[in-house]
């Protein structure tokens, strides 16, 4: 796996809004993603969700991903908004 530069350009964290735990903006090259969010439930890691946007059909919530990349950038992209985090 070729390892790709991942920064982590803005991290805004959210005080009480349940699991989710902060928003993240990161560039990959000259690509710039928004609303990555970091989620965290009691007792267990947090994770990485990706930008997603919600809808309703027939009376439930949905959600749908507003990007894909290489599943070979799941891991270094989790990794480096979670070390942003953490070090927040």
């Amino acid at each position: 796996m070729k390892p790709i530069k991942v920064t982590v350009l803005t991290l805004r964290p959210m005080e009480s809004a349940g699991t989710l735990r902060a928003f993240a903006s990161i560039q990959v090259g000259k690509l710039i993603m928004h609303d990555f969010r970091v989620v965290q439930q009691d007792g267990q890691r947090a994770y990485v969700q990706p930008p997603q946007a919600e809808y309703s059909r027939d009376g439930k919530r949905q959600f749908k991903p507003l990007l894909s990349y290489p599943p070979e950038w799941k891991e270094q992209i989790e990794a480096a908004i979670i070390e942003a985090w953490k070090n927040e």
